[in-house]
């Protein structure tokens, strides 16, 4: 027997976590179990033996978990064929949509080149034909709505809605929906009807109180948008399920917790309330938006910032943390099956590519196109990178974000998943909050 490549051990008072990051197990350990796993090779034989006596049910667990593997286990090989098994498997396929590159917003950061067209008749006929296809193979279909503003176009949502349901109800292929929006145009109305057609979750943009929202978020004309949105949100939270997506960098990173604070004696961060936040990376990934680069938080810079913010509202009651999960295949982008369409019809791997005509992977009428394009994402292949695979972080990671790591982003690490910077720290504050929720009885709605 052997301790896993991929155990972490975070001190916590006079407590040991162990995390493994294969499993995304966690647990409280004692000292001689530390000590057992901290064998850089194979585990004390002397210790393996009080185990697997006086103490069989706990190697079970540390087995379960991963802690402890056999000694030819191959974790490299492992990781390779659970990644695999997710990318290439049509047991979920996806779509993001723009039904329109409109929007009735100029923010300064957007990474997109504002378009006024609108999704033809053409264009929608052979996303209908594309769709009723991939659901008699797919088990479960998602669709994002997106832009743009896809709310400047809710005809064609609700088009589109409908004969999407009913392929998959035809096939019993299960359906999901969510939609992007910047919030303005979110009434309760519109609302209602969104979950008529199993829209279920709406991300909107808050970047700060209300003189920094609305320096950053404004209308075309200049008008600034927060209390039409915070009164959109507060019209349609018991509708959808609304994630607050909070984009950070460094012009308005010391108004985030008045923000949250914000909301919270609004009533709309509370237990038992559908509205959670988060925040969001600001970065200039495309030329649209590197007029604001220097403003941006690099990689490292956001994670401390997060887990800072994150800190300061666990003070402040919340009970906000996160945990991490595996990234076998999970990015979109890599997956076959999955796709961005822009109103032409033009086919992307990336929400951050859509617009770029030099990002084009194919047509929405040619969906089985293979283009060089195309093949770039498909066989990104994260066990490629040295520095990955003897990263301790790796199963939660995986290369990280494939668009920043094929520009380069694995040698300066921007690529690189938040928990590189702040794994150990990040722990900590989740099981700090467990104990905490426990013995209060609640959560709060963040995070």
């Amino acid at each position: 027997m052997k301790a896993s490549a991929y155990n972490h051990f975070i001190r916590a008072g006079n407590r040991t976590l162990a995390y493994n990051a294969v499993s995304n197990g966690l647990a409280l350990i004692d000292d001689e179990v530390l000590k057992a796993l901290r064998s850089p090779e194979s585990i004390d034989p002397l210790i393996l033996s009080r185990l697997q006596g006086e103490s069989a049910t706990l190697l079970r667990e540390l087995k379960r978990g991963r802690f402890v593997i056999e000694s030819d286990f191959d974790e490299v090989e492992y990781l390779r064929l659970l990644y695999n098994r997710a990318k290439y498997d049509v047991v979920a396929a996806g779509l993001t949509i723009a039904p329109t590159l409109d929007c009735n917003f100029n923010c300064p950061y957007c990474y997109e080149e504002q378009r006024s067209s609108r999704m033809t008749d053409e264009v929608k006929q052979h996303l209908c034909r594309y769709v009723a296809q991939i659901v008699k193979v797919a088990r479960s279909f998602q669709v994002t709505w997106y832009g743009g503003e896809p709310l400047l176009c809710p005809d064609v949502i609700e088009e589109l809605s409908k004969e999407f349901l009913k392929a998959c109800e035809e096939n019993h292929c299960a359906y999901h929906a969510s939609i992007v929006t910047n919030g303005s145009l979110l009434t309760r109305e519109t609302a209602l009807a969104l979950k008529e057609h199993k829209i279920e979750t709406a991300q909107i943009t808050l970047d700060g109180p209300r003189e920094v929202h609305d320096s950053r978020r404004c209308y075309r004309d200049g008008r600034g948008s927060f209390d039409t949105i915070v009164a959109n949100i507060e019209a349609t939270r018991d509708v959808l399920r609304i994630a607050i997506r909070v984009n950070v960098d460094k012009t308005n990173m010391d108004h985030i917790v008045e923000l949250f604070t914000y909301l919270r004696d609004r009533g709309i961060l509370q237990e038992g309330q559908t509205a959670n936040a988060y925040l969001g990376h600001v970065h200039a990934p495309t030329a649209a938006c590197k007029d604001i680069e220097s403003n941006c938080l690099d990689a490292e810079g956001f994670s401390r910032f997060e887990l800072d913010v994150m800190k300061q509202l666990s003070e402040r009651g919340f009970h906000l943390s996160r945990y991490p999960d595996l990234r076998m295949g999970s990015c979109g982008a890599v997956r076959p099956y999955v796709f961005v369409v822009d109103p032409e019809g033009n086919l992307y791997k990336c929400w951050h590519s859509i617009g770029i005509s030099d990002e084009v992977v194919g047509h929405i009428s040619r969906p089985g196109e293979m283009t060089a394009a195309h093949l770039k994402w498909l066989s990104f292949d994260p066990f490629k990178f040295p520095e990955c695979l003897s990263c301790k972080i790796f199963p939660i990671c995986m290369a990280g974000c494939p668009d920043t790591a094929m520009k380069g982003g694995i040698a300066t690490g921007e690529s690189c998943e938040r928990w590189r910077y702040y794994l150990d720290d990040m722990l900590r504050l989740h099981a700090e909050n467990v104990r905490r929720a426990k013995e209060s009885g609640k959560v709060e709605a963040a995070g």
